[in-house]
């Protein structure tokens, strides 16, 4: 996945792959228990892991589902990247994020947060 590797280059971040870590069968709480063992976020495209049951908030060190007009590599990345290294990305700690296009849906132990919006078309120009 070249977005992994890409959020891998980031300053503080480092990525791994299911696949590489030989568990591309293993079911999505087994996921969780990984990252928990590892203390890392979880980046992916599947709802699942926004299970209220399975992945309950605070037990897990985060989630971070991506849910874009696109799955391109090339639109994800910059908003990713920009949402990773704002000031914002601090309260993904053990929460479920819906990151879309624009804005950011934070769910915490509190409830859904305000909507965070952190990108715009004119951002990288």
């Amino acid at each position: 996945m070249q977005l992994g590797a890409a959020i891998g280059k980031l300053p503080n971040y480092h990525t791994w792959q299911v696949q590489d870590l030989g568990m591309a069968s293993i079911k999505d709480p087994g996921v969780r228990e990984e990252a928990v063992r590892r203390g890392v976020l979880i980046l992916t495209f599947d709802k699942d892991f926004t299970d209220p049951v399975d992945f309950r908030i605070c037990t897990h060190p985060g989630v971070v589902l991506i849910q874009m007009s696109s799955q391109a590599t090339s639109h994800i990345l910059p908003r990713l990247t920009r949402w990773l290294r704002s000031s914002h990305s601090r309260k993904i700690k053990h929460a479920v994020t819906l990151l879309r296009d624009e804005v950011a849906l934070i769910t915490t132990k509190k409830g859904l947060e305000p909507e965070i919006r952190y990108y715009t078309q004119d951002s990288d120009r």
